[in-house]
């Protein structure tokens, strides 16, 4: 049956093997979200069909209303009939709000439930996972998909419990009052089942079309927000606000069209509803006059016809509600089962050690497979050993320290710790033995405490502090009103780059890895800071096992090892001196750095 419906909502357009899809993804959210709800659900459409049928009672009333009050005088019988309409009406109060609350509650649980599964899905993803899919997209994944989840799981539920029963009911009311009034019923409810068909088609492309183009918005907003000084800089606020009216006016184009078409099948049910009435009633009072039927039965079935029009209606809608949301639940469930592609294997252990010797064998990478990164890369970091990356613009520095955390997996070769492949530890526990400060700092919208504590799990005061002075946080810190209670801001904003960048520093301090990767720790300080930091470093990184990447080649030249980087390839190694005897590439990038200062 379940098929059978699927098929109809996208006949023409989903191939067999897409349907079943489909239908595996209702099936897995009837089990995941329905059913840890299914009494809830249950005992709000049981309220809404006890409201549906107080309304009938109610459209029932009128024929001896009409009849007692109108024919026959019997104020006793009106008096009954009140009383009776009190009690329908308190019927109708309490199941209405009950029913209401118990579905906000099931559409509350369902988008927290499934929120939170779509987050631990993301956060459990490689980086590779993000390089493929920008945050922008990800929000509008976790915002409309979810809210196509509660369409599913609470909107349909009140269409079935209150539309469809009250729809029923009344519909029972007037074919047991007149069956021959109900013929032009069943002939406007014939005549909307064509438009619908032709509308649902038109606006499913109207509302694929308006997502992309807010997924094309949140992008540009994202992209906008994270470069606004670049933004100021260059004065290109004109130009980023029409790059915005233009993304903004093309969905609104899209929207236009599709409130449109969602426009024409109520007006069109509506002009039914009233040819519908104009008929029964020419046809009721053509009846009642010349053939003496009943006026209360009259009355009541056009009470019941004007009262099932607006669940009629709104249930005309629910076939495109559901189609929407079988699609969300379906790209819902792509990311709850997509699996990172960094992975532990099978016998992974857990990696224990207090120093730790790093070796590349033959290392080769490429993000793709139309360009190679890393080619043949050999070399061994022994513990308490500093080397550092030196070259070009992407050569490939980069990429050698993003491979020792394991953020992607080796095309061939082998990382070794200690002697053993690194992929025979758990991603983890690898992680657990690196500290990584990056040249362009991420800070989190929080405390500079929390901010420093981020790198150790229970990290006491007195060891954030004294990473704080080891990091020489603490003569910026002890100026601030809040002192280590200084909210930093969106991604640091309050705080200037060195700042960022010692807080960093401090993190990696408090964590105190084996390994550490340094990615230009230096690169946004002062001169003063810059000395400060390299001593605190220094002492750090005894018995660490270090790899810096510099640029600046002042700040590596007491390096126990350098790599020159050109082109995915080491094309020279040794010491600062030693390479500047060999009068190669790295003497050539040192003249250029130091031609000014001679």
């Amino acid at each position: 049956m379940l098929k059978f419906l699927i098929q109809k909502a996208f006949k023409n357009k989903k191939s067999d093997a897409e349907v079943n899809g489909l239908m595996g993804s209702f099936n897995r959210f009837a089990k995941d979200i329905i059913a840890p709800n299914s009494k809830q659900i249950a005992l709000a459409i049981f309220l809404m069909a006890l409201f549906a049928a107080s309304n009938a009672g109610m459209v029932w009333l009128i024929k001896p209303i009409m009849n007692q009050m109108f024919v026959m005088k019997d104020m006793l019988y009106v008096t009954k009939i009140s009383l009776a309409l009190v009690g329908i009406t308190f019927i109708k109060t309490i199941t209405q709000y009950s029913s209401q609350v118990v579905l906000g509650g099931v559409s509350m649980k369902v988008m927290a439930d499934a929120r939170q599964n779509l987050y631990k899905a993301f956060i459990k993803q490689d980086i590779i996972f993000f390089n493929k899919n920008s945050p922008g997209s990800l929000i509008g994944i976790m915002m409309n998909d979810i809210n196509a989840i509660n369409t599913l799981a609470a909107e349909i539920p009140i269409s079935l419990g209150r539309d469809l029963f009250a729809f029923l009911s009344l519909a029972g009311v007037m074919v047991y009052q007149e069956a021959s009034y109900s013929i032009v019923l069943v002939i406007t409810i014939v005549c909307v089942i064509f438009p619908i068909k032709y509308i649902q088609k038109k606006l499913k492309a109207s509302f694929t079309e308006s997502n992309a183009g807010f997924g094309q918005l949140n992008s540009h907003m994202e992209q906008v927000f994270n470069g606004v000084k670049e933004v100021k800089a260059y004065n290109m606020e004109v130009k980023e606000q029409n790059s915005f009216n233009r993304i903004v006016n093309s969905i609104l184009k899209v929207q236009l069209r599709t409130r449109r078409l969602m426009g024409i099948l109520p007006a069109f049910m509506e002009f039914l509803g009233g040819l519908a009435v104009a008929i029964i009633l020419l046809y009721g009072a053509y009846q009642v006059v010349h053939h003496n039927k009943d006026a209360g039965t009259f009355f009541s079935f056009i009470a019941a016809l004007l009262m099932a029009y607006q669940p009629l209606k709104r249930l005309t809608e629910l076939s495109v509600k559901t189609q929407f949301g079988l699609l969300g639940i379906q790209r819902y469930y792509t990311m709850i089962d997509k699996q990172p592609e960094v992975i532990d294997s099978l016998d992974a252990k857990q990696l224990d050690i207090k120093t730790a010797q790093i070796t590349f064998e033959n290392v080769n990478f490429s993000y793709n497979s139309k360009r190679q990164i890393l080619k043949d890369i050999n070399f061994t970091i022994n513990p308490g050993e500093k080397v550092a990356l030196v070259g070009r613009s992407g050569g490939g520095k980069s990429t050698i320290l993003s491979l020792i955390p394991r953020f992607y997996e080796l095309n061939n070769g082998v990382i070794k710790i200690n002697n053993d492949n690194y992929q025979d530890f758990t991603i983890k526990s690898i992680r657990d033995h690196v500290a990584l400060v990056n040249q362009d700092v991420v800070l989190f919208d929080d405390t500079i405490y929390n901010n420093i504590a981020y790198s150790k799990e229970n990290a006491t005061e007195e060891e954030v502090i004294k990473a704080a002075t080891q990091a020489y946080c603490l003569d910026f810190i002890d100026s601030l009103p809040d002192g280590l209670q200084t909210h930093v801001g969106t991604r640091g904003m309050n705080l200037s780059g060195g700042q960022r960048q010692r807080i960093s520093i401090a993190r990696a301090l408090l964590k105190s890895p084996p390994i550490l990767l340094l990615d230009e720790a230096t690169s946004s300080l002062d001169t003063e800071s810059e000395k400060k930091i390299e001593q605190a470093l220094h002492l750090l990184m005894q018995n660490k096992t270090t790899l810096v990447i510099a640029h600046r080649l002042s700040t590596i030249m007491n390096a126990d090892r350098i790599l020159v980087i050109d082109k995915g390839a080491i094309i020279e190694s040794g010491t600062h001196q030693e390479l500047l005897n060999e009068n190669g590439f790295y003497k050539h990038l040192h003249d250029l750095q130091f031609k000014y200062y001679d």
